[in-house]
């Protein structure tokens, strides 16, 4: 354990004196384990208080830069792509394996790559692995001759060269590394401020001047109260050159609350120095939390002081919505052990950001196209079977994008005539399933157009009401031109993919040329705000990087699975500190809700009014991710016992609550005040309470009274007015009768929109017994047949099982109740229409106290919206905030 120290503060400001012991190593370089901590000592090195005069970064910064691109997102595209490959070759070559096991390895691919490159990070080959593991279980069999057809390739094996020629010169290659990762910093003005690097310096003052040859260098680690085996391994060998003071927050006279430092730093072994002689003070609540977990309980239960609200420091939100109104109106650092679930929730629309290619719109855009093409492994037949998957829902992604343009006009104009088109192509998954479909649309509605109308048909709304009411169901309600557009679309997005998907084989290069000239060629020129431009550059840029390198021409299904992984990567990581380290959170972006993981930093901060958010018993304390898949537990255990590196997972996962609970300790120390909050109700759990380590502190609850109080500050609107010009309409039986529903939805049908229309499944059944039941009770017999025949085409994506039993219950109903179903009539324009067919446009409950005799002339002085049982008729149910709150 030669070459590392440890120095210890109790309170952050310690390090700030200028006779503090940190004084010493204050110009050597900085390296934190947070990006969080990194910010947080940045901020407090300003103006008269430069307490530290050297260069810092961030270990995921310097991760960046070791073990031959390790960390770099086109070195996982190579490795998940030559996975890809050996998993189908492997099959093929293996038709006697268990289907079902090789089914499962087939789905967990990426995980079975987190842990393939979490053995090699330490330090493991699958030979050296193989001969520790005698008794292997089939998957992680499969696991290992997978790996061993792969671990070669430079992608794989690259990180173990750099590590070869970190141990035979650590001074020499680390001293390169940092060159490389300082001359990038310099290039960037924004980069070289938050690396703490005045204007001036160049690489002669930043590096030479702190490594040099024949001479024992420093490197101070702060904020390291865990290791990653990445971290020991490389910790490890640049002790053999360099001191590496550890600089922490412990405090020795305490036996709980720092077992996580004494475990990962050996502070007991090696010793430890102090900031200061005398320790700082710490917030009150920190101190009372350590003196409980130590035995000792001070705090009395829980209070309440209803006179002085500015004393109540902990709060019960009923709803993710309150808490979230009261974050909009006070200005605190919110930080949650649940904040990887709520932060997309609680970010207001200015903070999005780009974590991930993904979630630009231009890359979730390409990831779309991408999972046209669905490869999955046929248990039965053992094979893979590649289809294509054009569902509803991923069209209406790719249309919903921005992205998608047809002769300059952008698909998203398209979007409302894609949702009427939902039920009817609900089992679609080609192409050719969609195109005939629209066909086939047309054709029917030209006929029925051909059949109902009459010389007045197109003069206006109401003339059209009454002739097409066909167009009540929402795919026939679009107009033919409409219905070409989003033809149009769906071969334009068959062009693309059809280029993209030919063949068999193609070098990454050229596949990556073909994306870039799609989006130069079809999406830039029909972009027209400069920041849409600046995005789409962005995406291209960091697609240009996959071209610098070449893999051998691959089997293109293989490529198109690991571009699927590169462009969406990191959208569902379970390790906090792993998504840290592999960049994917925005270190320029202050978001509303942090991790307490990602807090540590705020113990620089001034002014620092925390919040403890989300403090619940299922929450808090936090567990450290731990999934080896396909690894068993004992397996795990084994491997960990002859490989130091890997064994720090293992402690990981064994101090879990003892390092949230110093998480939740260090974020508090140095505080000015802090407050704490839970909420009762989140997702599908009801009833959340105060998490146990609460019970130790004095809390203040604020009242129900007090809560609302705080919420009813004012804050900026998040709706824009807009006035809506309309056509005028004539107010005859049909929307009179509209009106007198509802005039909330009688605004939405008529002056928004044209007519009533209905598009989804709950309501196409009561539409073609209308039509049924109506023609039933109202046409001669040699008339109906015809017409039902035409009614049953309308529904063609229903069987013909279903059409006979609705059609069946109709003219029942209309048999026996022939009087409930009579002609109504109107004139329109002097033109008479003897079929209104009213409860084809509003069928179901009517609403309370609704007049069946007569229109409402009085419309000034009637409620807008009439909540009731017959909301659920309606097909505004679900915009409509009168709807929602409605209670039977």
């Amino acid at each position: 354990m030669s070459g590392y120290k440890n120095l210890v503060y109790t309170n952050a400001e310690e390090l700030f004196h200028q006779d503090s012991t940190f004084a010493t190593y204050k110009d050597a370089i900085h390296i934190t384990a947070t990006t969080s901590l990194k910010t947080g000592m940045i901020k407090s090195n300003t103006g008269l208080n430069r307490w530290f005069t050297g260069p810092i970064i961030s270990f995921a910064e310097l991760l960046k830069y070791i073990g031959g691109d390790w960390s770099k997102a086109k070195t996982r595209l190579k490795q998940y792509t030559l996975l890809s490959k050996e998993l189908r070759q492997f099959n093929e070559q293996n038709p006697s394996l268990n289907t079902n096991l090789f089914s499962a390895v087939d789905k967990n691919q990426e995980l079975l790559l987190k842990t393939i490159r979490l053995l090699i990070e330490s330090g493991y080959t699958s030979s050296l692995v193989r001969g520790i593991l005698q008794n292997l279980t089939e998957q992680e069999r499969i696991l290992l001759e997978l790996w061993q057809a792969v671990e070669h390739n430079p992608a794989y094996h690259n990180i173990h060269n750099w590590f070869e020629k970190l141990k035979n010169s650590p001074k020499n290659v680390f001293h390169t590394t940092l060159i490389k990762l300082f001359q990038d910093v310099l290039e960037d003005n924004q980069k070289r401020i938050s690396a703490n690097i005045p204007y001036d310096h160049s690489i002669q003052d930043i590096i030479h001047k702190r490594i040099k040859r024949g001479k024992k260098c420093q490197l101070v680690l702060h904020g390291f109260y865990f290791l990653v085996p990445i971290q020991k391994r490389l910790f490890d060998l640049l002790s053999k050159e360099f001191d590496i003071i550890h600089v922490v927050n412990y405090q020795p006279n305490y036996k709980y609350g720092f077992q996580t430092i004494e475990h990962f730093l050996h502070i007991q072994q090696l010793g430890f120095e102090r900031a200061m002689p005398y320790p700082y003070t710490i917030n009150y609540h920190a101190k009372e939390f350590l003196f409980a977990i130590n035995g000792s309980f001070t705090a009395p239960k829980m209070l309440t002081d209803e006179d002085n609200i500015k004393k109540v420091n902990f709060f019960e939100f009923h709803t993710l919505q309150q808490f979230k109104r009261y974050t909009q109106t006070n200005d605190e650092r919110y930080v949650s052990p649940r904040t990887m679930e709520v932060r997309e929730f609680l970010a207001p629309i200015e903070q999005a950001a780009y974590n991930k290619l993904s979630e630009h719109p231009l890359g979730a855009f390409l990831v779309n196209i991408h999972h046209i093409n669905k490869r999955k492994f046929n248990v039965t037949t053992a094979q893979y079977d590649d289809i294509e998957s054009i569902t509803h829902t991923l069209l209406r992604e790719i249309f919903n994008s921005g992205y998608l343009f047809v002769e300059g006009i952008n698909a998203q104009n398209a979007m409302r005539t894609l949702d009427f088109l939902q039920e009817i192509t609900k089992s679609f998954t080609t192409f050719n399933e969609w195109i005939t479909c629209i066909d086939s649309l047309i054709t029917t509605k030209q006929q029925a157009e051909g059949r109902f109308a009459n010389k007045n048909s197109y003069h206006n709304n109401e003339h059209r009401l009454y002739s097409f009411y066909h167009e009540v169901i929402g795919y026939f309600y679009s107009s033919e031109e409409d219905l070409l557009f989003v033809k149009e679309s769906i071969r334009k997005i068959q062009q693309l993919f059809n280029s993209l998907f030919k063949g068999t084989e193609i070098n990454i290069s050229q596949y990556v040329e073909i994306l870039e000239d799609h989006v130069e060629i079809n999406i830039i020129p029909s972009l027209s705000e400069s920041l849409d431009k600046e995005i789409a550059k962005n995406i291209l840029s960091a697609l240009d990087e996959l071209k610098d390198d070449t893999l051998d021409y691959l089997d293109r299904k293989d490529l198109m699975q690991g571009l699927r992984y590169f462009l969406a990567q990191g959208a569902d990581f379970e390790d906090e500190y792993e998504a840290e380290l592999y960049g994917y959170e925005d270190s320029g972006m202050t978001e509303t809700i942090n991790s307490l993981l990602n807090s540590d930093g705020l113990q620089f901060e001034d002014n620092r009014v925390i919040h403890f958010s989300l403090m619940d018993n299922e929450a808090f304390p936090t567990s450290q991710s731990l999934n080896i898949w396909p690894l068993s537990i004992d397996s795990f255990d084994l491997l960990c016992q002859n490989n130091l590196y890997l064994h720090q997972l293992k402690i990981r996962k064994e101090l879990e609550v003892e390092i949230a609970c110093y998480q939740f300790y260090l974020i508090m120390t140095n505080a000015v005040k802090i407050n704490f909050s839970i909420v009762r109700r989140l997702n599908k759990q009801r009833d959340l309470k105060r998490c146990f380590y609460l019970n130790f502190l004095t809390l203040i609850k604020g009242s129900h009274q007090q809560v609302n109080q705080l919420l009813q500050k004012e804050k900026t609107p998040t709706y824009v007015e807009k006035k809506i010009e309309f056509n005028e309409r004539q107010y005859e039986l049909l929307p009179g009768q509209l009106f007198n529903r509802c005039p909330k939805r009688f605004v939405y049908s008529l002056l928004i929109d044209r007519r009533p229309i209905f598009y989804d499944s709950f309501h196409e059944s009561f539409l073609f017994q209308q039509l049924i039941s109506y023609d039933q009770a109202n046409l001669k017999k040699e008339k109906r047949q015809d017409m039902f025949e035409h009614y049953r085409n309308w529904f063609p994506h229903w069987s013909e099982t279903k059409k006979n039993v609705y059609q069946t219950a109709a003219i029942e109903y209309a048999t026996n109740n022939r009087e409930k179903i009579k002609r109504q009539y109107t004139w329109i324009n002097g033109w008479q229409y003897h079929d209104i067919r009213m409860w084809l446009n509003l069928f179901g409950s009517p609403s309370k106290g609704e007049s069946m005799n007569q229109r409402e002339y009085n419309v000034n002085d009637v409620p807008l919206a009439r909540p009731g049982d017959n909301c659920k008729y309606c097909p505004f149910q679900f915009i409509c905030e009168e709807s929602q709150l409605y209670i039977p």
